[in-house]
Order: structure tokens, then C-alpha cells, then sequence
């Protein structure tokens, strides 16, 4: 009987071991399980962390890849539009050159008139700028190199108004200067060369002498021999608007200068200077009467017959 309660004594620890074991068990599951949702739900957290930066990303490289392309479709573009103003440019010269033929033969129902503007930039030019847009009339300017800083934006603005730019040397220096030698002149227009393609991106093919071409006096020969190496042509002038002194002239005496020099001439090549504040004033006139007068404006180009090769 002893044995008995001995060994139900025995059965009821053994059981409550055996209890507690089952709960520590149960407990450690579900401690196991608890943290393997916590560890689920930081990996499902990572996952979506992953799975949005990675659908950013992708977001981003189509946004980068189509800002490329459009990149890509503009710089098309430009080249395209550049290819256009060039084909623009030729037909417009083409077609200048056979009216200009169609003048020399006396069937040109209308006479040429081009304007030359030398010795810029300088304080005026804007000014003549405004006008000629203001009138729709195309000139030729005759640079030189000035650096100042007020006037360097110029250039470009001539070349983007569609007006032709000629070289008229980097110095324009007479006395001592580029007429000392022919290989001084022409390394003096080759800078200027240079100094100009930098500014606008065009090359210059039409020289003016400083002073005009006699000025260059026995180095006139062979300096036309090197110009036409580098297959340049130059121009002198018929009619001169006599401003070459700054203001010592008046608006009124440019303006008779001009008009009664392209009187009979079917093609008048108009010398006027930009540094002339006079010159700006009568230039308005100047282009009124010309026009009344049955002139077209024209800038020029190297096939002109006016332009010696």
C-alpha cells in the first residue's frame, strides 16, 4: 500500500515534469514561431524595400535613357538646322550670282547695291545693326580684332543677322605695319582669320585691304598672289560715303556722297565705316532713296564678279 502512494507520488511528479516540459516546448514554438513572423515581416519589409528601389531605379534609367534620346534628337535637330541655313545661304548667293549676271547684261530689272561697313566692331555697330534689320537690308562687314570685352558679342550677332563677314586684317595697321611685307600681311589676315572663325564659326574667303588695295603699294602683287592660294578674293569700293575721318563730315554730306555716287551704276559697292556717328544718321536716308531708286540690297559673296579672284 506503501508502494502505492510511492508510486503515484512518483506518477504526479513525473507527469508535472513531464507538464512543463510540454510548456517550456509549447512556449519555445511559440517564441520560435513569434520571431519567425517578426523575421518574415522585416524580410517581406526588405523585399518591398527592394523591390520600390529597384522599380525606382528602373523608373530613373527610362527617364535617363528617354532624356538621352532626346538629347540625341536635338543635337540631330541643330545639325539639321545648321544643314538647312547652309543649304539656305547657298541658294540665296546662287541666286545672287545669276541676278548679278542677268545686271551685267543689262536685264536685271533691278540695280545691286552692296553695302560695305569697315573697321568695326566699335560703339555704332549695334546701332547699324538695328537699322538695317529695321530696313530688311543684308551688309557686308569688314572686321577687325578687338578684344574689348564690349564689343566681342558682336561678330556673332552680324553673322546670326545673316550679314557677310569679310576680313580686313587682325591690326589694320598702315604706317609700320602690315604693308612692311607681304608675309606680315598675311600673317596679320590669317590671325584675324582665326580671330573671326573663333567668334562665329565661319571662315572668311573676301579680304579689304586697309586703305584699299593701292595702299599696299609694291606688296600688292604679291601678297594677290598668296591670297589666291589660300583662295581668297578682295574688294575695293566705287563709291565712297567720305566718313573715313570720324564726324568731320556731316549726315548731309555722306548722304550726297552715297547717293551721287551710285548714280549710273548698275552695281555700287558702298564704302561707309561704323565708327562714324554721322554715317549712322544719314544710313536711313541712304537706304530710302536707294530702294526708291530701284538698288536691292545684297551682301557679298566670293563668286561675285565684283570680288577679284
Amino acid at each position: 500500500m506503501a508502494r502505492s502512494k510511492q508510486d503515484i507520488r512518483r506518477f504526479i511528479k513525473l507527469n508535472s515534469i513531464c507538464s512543463l516540459l510540454v510548456l517550456i516546448f509549447l512556449i519555445l514554438n511559440l517564441y520560435i514561431i513569434f520571431s519567425l513572423i517578426v523575421v518574415n515581416k522585416k524580410i517581406n519589409l526588405e523585399i518591398n524595400y527592394f523591390e520600390d528601389l529597384l522599380a525606382f531605379t528602373e523608373a530613373n534609367y527610362d527617364k535617363k535613357e528617354l532624356e538621352l534620346f532626346l538629347l540625341e534628337e536635338s543635337i540631330n535637330n541643330i545639325k539639321n538646322i545648321e544643314n538647312k541655313i547652309s543649304e539656305i545661304k547657298h541658294t540665296y548667293f546662287n541666286n545672287a550670282y545669276l541676278y548679278e549676271q542677268k545686271v551685267i547684261e543689262g536685264t536685271g530689272k533691278k540695280k545691286i547695291v552692296y553695302l560695305t561697313i569697315d573697321d568695326g566692331p566699335s560703339a555704332y555697330t549695334n546701332s547699324f545693326l538695328n537699322v538695317l534689320e529695321k530696313y530688311d537690308v543684308l551688309a557686308t562687314f569688314f572686321l577687325i580684332g578687338n578684344t574689348s570685352k564690349q564689343y566681342i558679342n558682336i561678330y556673332d550677332k552680324i553673322s546670326k543677322n545673316g550679314h557677310t563677314i569679310g576680313n580686313h586684317t587682325y591690326t589694320h595697321r598702315i604706317v609700320n605695319g602690315v604693308y612692311r611685307s607681304s608675309n606680315i600681311f598675311i600673317e596679320d589676315m590669317l590671325k584675324q582669320e582665326e580671330f573671326i572663325f573663333e567668334k562665329t564659326g565661319l571662315k572668311t574667303d573676301i579680304l579689304r585691304f586697309p586703305g584699299g588695295s593701292k595702299t599696299a603699294g609694291s606688296r600688292k602683287k604679291p601678297i594677290i598672289e598668296k591670297l589666291k592660294q589660300l583662295n581668297y578674293g578682295y574688294i575695293d569700293w566705287n563709291v565712297a560715303a567720305g566718313d573715313a575721318n570720324g564726324v568731320d563730315i556731316s549726315k548731309e554730306g555722306i548722304y550726297r556722297y552715297v547717293i551721287n555716287g551710285t548714280k549710273r551704276r548698275d552695281i555700287a559697292v558702298v564704302l561707309m565705316h561704323d565708327f562714324n556717328k554721322n554715317s549712322l544718321y544719314a544710313l536711313p536716308s541712304i537706304i530710302e532713296e536707294l530702294k526708291e531708286n530701284d538698288y536691292i540690297f545684297l551682301p557679298l559673296f566670293y563668286e561675285s564678279s565684283k570680288v577679284i579672284k
